[in-house]
C-alpha cells in the first residue's frame, strides 16, 4: 500500500531530499505519511530542515482537475518560477524564495522547490462584510474576525504592491522565462483565460502580443471557442448568444484599450485570500501562486481585487483603500492615470476579464455591467435588461448568425438525449423531482415566448420560496 504522501502523483521523494539537502547544506526529512494538501492547481508537501526551517514542494493537479494538458502545466509552473525569481531580484513584493524549479528532472514531476509563507492565510478570517453573508452558509471551520480598518489595511497595501508592478514594464504580452544567460525574457501568454478549463486545447493565438489589441483579440476568441467547443450547455441558443456576445466584445476593444504606450505590467492572475498571507498586525508577509502570470495592459493591474470571492465588484471603501494605497506609492504610471482615464477603463476591464473567462456563475451580470460602463445607456434596471436581450436576440436574426446556428445544430444533442440528462438530472425515485422537472419545462417555454426572459436570482429565489411554501402545505 502507498504512503499518503503518493496521492496525487508517484514521484521519487529520495531525491527530492537529496536536492534540498545540496540546496541548503542541512539534513531534512519529509513525513511519508502525510497526504499532500492541493487547491485547483497544484499539490503541496512540506519537508523539514534539523533546524526547524520548512520549505514547500509543490506540483501540478491537472491531471486529475484536468484543467490542462501536462505540457502546459510543465510550461506554467516553470514560467511561475522565473517570475518568482523575477519578482525576487527586482522588486520588494514579498513572494517565496524560489530555490529549484524544473519539468525534467529526477524527481519524476513539474515542481517548485520554495520557502514556506510567513503569517497566517487570510483565508482564516471572515471577509465577508456585513449584509455581503450569503444566508444559510457555514464554513467548515470558524473564521477569526475583521475589521474594517483591517480590510481597509491590507487593501491599501496591496495598492502599493500593483503600484510597485506598475514600474516594471515589458514590451511585450506574455508570460516570464528565464534564459541560459540568465536574462529574463517574454515568450507565449499562459494567461487563464488562455489556458486553463483545457482552452490550452484550442488554436489561440497565444502571443507574445505586441500589441494590447492583438491579445483581447485572443481572448475574446477564447471565449467564443470555448462556447462552441468545450463544455458549456447542451442548449444551442445559449452558445450562439455567448458567440454574439464575443461579437459586441470585438466591437467594445477601442474602449477597454488602455492606450498606454510604456509597455506591460505583470498582475497576480488569481488573488485571492487563501494567497495572501499577513502577520497578526495585517501586515501583508508573503503573496503566492503566481502560476499562469503574464504581462499586459495595466488596466489588468489597476483593478481592485475581490478577495472574498464574489462575483460583484468590492465595496466603494475597498476600491478607496485600494486606489489610495496605488496611488501614494505611483511614480511612473500616476500621469497616466489622469491623462488617460485608467481608473475608469480598469473598472470596465474587471468585467471584462471575468467574463472572459468564464469562470463567473453569472455572466450575464458581468456583460450587462461592462455594456453600461462602455456605453452609458439611459436605460436601467429591467428596462435596461430587455434592451440588452433585445440587442442579442436582433442580431440572431442576422444572416451571418444565422448561418452560425445552423452550424452549431449539427453538433446539437438529440431530443432523447435531453430527456437522458434530464432523467440524470431528475431521477424519478423522488417524488420532489416531478415538481422540479416541471418548473424547468416551464421556464423553458416562457424563455422561448418571452424576450426579455432572464431567469437571475429574484427568479430562483422566488421558485425556492414557492415550493418550500407548497412541502410546507403538503406537511399540514
Amino acid at each position: 500500500m502507498k504512503d499518503k504522501i503518493y496521492y496525487y502523483a508517484d514521484f521519487d521523494l529520495e531525491a527530492l531530499l537529496s536536492l534540498a539537502k545540496q540546496c541548503r547544506g542541512r539534513p531534512c526529512t519529509c513525513d511519508a505519511s502525510q497526504k499532500p494538501k492541493s487547491g485547483s492547481l497544484n499539490w503541496v508537501i512540506f519537508i523539514c530542515f534539523d533546524d526547524g526551517i520548512e520549505w514547500v514542494f509543490r506540483s501540478p493537479t491537472n491531471g486529475i482537475h484536468g484543467f490542462y494538458s501536462d505540457e502546459t502545466a510543465s510550461k506554467i509552473i516553470v514560467s511561475e518560477a522565473c517570475t518568482l525569481m523575477y519578482l525576487k531580484t527586482h522588486t520588494s513584493i514579498p513572494v517565496p524564495e524560489v530555490y529549484s524549479g524544473s519539468s525534467d528532472n529526477n524527481i519524476g514531476v513539474p515542481y517548485i522547490l520554495q520557502s514556506k509563507a510567513a503569517g497566517r492565510s487570510l483565508g482564516s478570517y471572515d471577509w465577508s462584510q456585513p449584509g455581503h453573508q450569503v444566508k444559510g452558509f457555514q464554513n467548515r471551520r470558524p473564521l477569526l474576525p475583521l475589521s474594517e480598518k483591517d480590510r481597509e489595511k491590507v487593501m491599501s497595501q496591496l495598492g502599493a504592491i500593483m503600484s510597485e508592478l506598475s514600474n516594471h514594464r515589458f514590451g511585450e504580452i506574455g508570460s516570464i522565462f528565464r534564459e541560459e544567460n540568465g536574462k529574463y525574457s517574454i515568450r507565449e501568454c499562459l494567461s487563464p483565460s488562455l489556458t486553463w478549463q483545457e482552452r490550452d486545447s484550442l488554436k489561440l493565438d497565444r502571443g507574445p502580443f505586441h500589441e494590447e489589441h492583438d491579445y483581447l483579440v485572443s481572448l475574446i476568441s477564447a471565449f467564443t471557442s470555448h462556447a462552441q467547443e468545450l463544455p458549456l450547455t447542451p442548449h444551442t441558443k445559449n452558445v450562439l448568444f455567448y458567440c454574439i456576445a464575443g461579437q459586441f466584445l470585438l466591437e467594445m476593444i477601442p474602449r477597454l484599450s488602455s492606450s498606454v504606450k510604456k509597455g506591460f505590467t505583470l498582475s497576480h492572475p488569481d488573488l485571492h485570500l487563501g494567497n495572501i498571507y499577513v502577520d497578526d498586525d495585517f501586515n501583508i508577509t508573503c503573496i503566492i501562486d503566481w502560476s499562469s502570470t503574464s504581462s499586459g495592459p495595466s488596466t489588468e493591474l489597476l483593478g481592485t481585487p475581490s478577495l472574498g470571492g464574489s462575483a460583484a465588484p468590492p465595496s466603494e471603501y475597498l476600491v478607496a483603500a485600494f486606489r489610495s494605497g496605488f496611488t501614494k506609492r505611483a511614480t511612473e504610471v500616476i500621469s497616466e492615470l489622469s491623462h488617460s482615464n485608467l481608473w475608469a477603463k480598469s473598472d470596465r476591464m474587471w468585467h471584462f476579464s471575468r467574463l472572459v473567462r468564464l469562470l463567473s456563475k453569472n455572466d450575464y451580470e458581468h456583460f450587462r455591467k461592462l455594456f453600461e460602463l462602455v456605453y452609458k445607456p439611459s436605460n436601467e434596471g429591467d428596462e435596461g435588461r430587455v434592451g440588452i436581450l433585445s440587442l442579442f436576440h436582433e442580431r440572431a436574426n442576422r444572416v451571418e448568425n444565422q448561418k452560425l446556428l445552423a452550424e452549431l445544430q449539427k453538433e446539437d444533442i438529440t431530443m432523447e438525449e435531453l430527456q437522458e440528462k434530464e432523467r440524470a438530472c431528475f431521477p424519478p425515485s423522488r417524488t420532489v423531482n416531478s415538481d422540479a422537472i416541471a418548473v424547468a419545462r416551464k421556464l423553458t417555454l416562457m424563455s422561448e415566448m418571452n424576450l426579455g426572459f432572464l431567469a437571475d436570482y429574484r427568479l430562483w429565489q422566488w421558485v425556492e420560496e414557492a415550493r418550500t411554501h407548497d412541502d410546507r402545505q403538503e406537511l399540514e
